[in-house]
């Protein structure tokens, strides 16, 4: 999994609402570039450290973004290359998100060397009465 699509999607996000508001002055321009800029690049932090809600809130942002520039994707070519690039985004972290892992984690209690599986006894769980 990785962080860059977020921070790409962030990045422009800023610079698109940010440039937006220079243009034409325009508060829903600034307001939702940059709500969803720093949601991306909040997410992209949070997967990059392997933290809690990381692909989820980018998923999230992914769907927001897609969402709102879908109804006007035959506007012109801002919404068109919103909608495609959420679109990407939005289908990368939810492949990411919702696919199972295919290789199982080995317990932290269990070495393989050669034919024998030793068992660290200090790291096994220890259980209740």
């Amino acid at each position: 999994m990785s962080a860059y699509p977020a921070y790409v999607m962030g990045s422009l996000c800023l610079v698109g609402g940010i440039t937006g508001f220079v243009k034409t002055r325009s508060i829903p321009s600034i307001v939702a570039g940059v709500s969803v800029g720093l949601l991306y690049l909040w997410s992209a932090d949070r997967v990059r450290k392997g933290t809690a809600n990381g692909l989820e809130a980018a998923l999230g942002a992914s769907a927001l973004l897609f969402l709102s520039s879908a109804p006007r994707v035959a506007k012109g070519p801002v919404p068109a290359t919103l909608t495609a690039t959420s679109a990407l985004t939005l289908a990368y972290y939810g492949k990411t998100l919702y696919t199972p892992r295919t290789t199982p984690q080995q317990p932290r209690n269990l070495r393989y060397t050669g034919f024998k599986l030793h068992y660290n006894v200090s790291e096994l769980p220890v259980q209740g009465p």
